[in-house]
C-alpha cells in the first residue's frame, strides 16, 4: 500500500482550490472576490475599496425598505423601480475611470449587488465579449492608419 499526503490551496477570497501553490497565489492576485486586485484585462493596480465601501453603503440603504412577511423577504413595487434606477451596470460602470467588464464584475460580487433584494443583472460574457471587439477595432485601426 502507498500512502501520499497532497497539500491543497485555497484562495484566501472566494476559496478557490488548487494543487499548486503557485497557481492559487497567481489567482489570488487577480481574483475578483479581492479588494486590491490587479485586473488582468485594463491593468488596474489602484484598489477598488472604496469604490466598492460606497455600493455596499448605497446596499445598505435599500435593504432598509425590506419587508418581512412570513418567512420570505420583499420590497414593494414602487421601491424595487426606485432601486432599478439607482442600482444598474451604468451606475456601477460611472465610477470606474475606464470601462472594464472584470473591475465590474468585481464591484458586484463584493458590494453584494447581485443578492437578494438588489438583483442586479449583468451578463458578463457578452460584457467581454464586447470588450474585446471594441478593443480589437481599435487595434485594428491603429495598424491601419501606421500602416500609410
Amino acid at each position: 500500500m502507498k500512502k501520499i499526503q497532497k497539500w491543497v490551496y485555497y484562495c484566501d477570497f472566494c476559496g478557490k482550490r488548487r494543487l499548486s501553490g503557485g497557481a492559487i497565489s497567481l489567482h489570488e492576485k487577480h481574483c475578483t472576490a479581492n479588494p486590491n486586485r490587479e485586473c488582468r484585462l485594463c491593468g488596474r493596480t489602484e484598489s477598488l475599496v472604496e469604490i466598492i465601501k460606497k455600493w455596499l453603503a448605497v446596499r445598505e440603504e435599500w435593504m432598509k425598505h425590506e419587508t418581512h412577511n412570513e418567512c420570505t423577504c420583499w420590497i414593494p413595487d414602487n421601491i424595487r423601480e426606485e432601486m432599478v434606477k439607482v442600482v444598474n451596470v451604468d451606475a456601477v460602470r460611472e465610477d470606474l475611470d475606464e470601462y472594464c467588464p472584470a473591475c465590474i464584475l468585481a464591484i458586484i460580487r463584493q458590494a453584494k449587488l447581485a443578492l437578494h433584494p438588489i438583483s442586479i443583472e449583468f451578463d458578463f460574457k457578452k460584457a467581454l465579449a464586447e470588450w474585446w471587439a471594441e478593443k480589437n477595432d481599435a487595434e485594428r485601426e491603429a495598424s491601419e492608419f501606421n500602416s500609410y
